[in-house]
């Protein structure tokens, strides 16, 4: 843990609860992207398969 962050909350404990808040909404938000990315990435990769499957039926008739 960061030594000036713990020097600065000693000093000042009334902005405990706000910065918690601000890492949870931090932390959500990273979460909601990198399940939003990981979607995304799931599109893709059908998408890429479909056009194949497509591909590779086209070559065949």
């Amino acid at each position: 843990n960061d030594l000036y962050l713990r020097l600065f909350l000693t000093r000042n404990p009334e902005w405990q609860p706000r910065l918690r808040k601000r890492l949870l909404e931090v932390k959500r938000s990273t979460e909601k992207a990198r399940t939003k990315r990981e979607q995304k990435e799931a599109v893709k990769q059908r998408v890429k398969l479909l056009r194949s499957a497509i591909q590779k039926q086209a070559m065949v008739s």
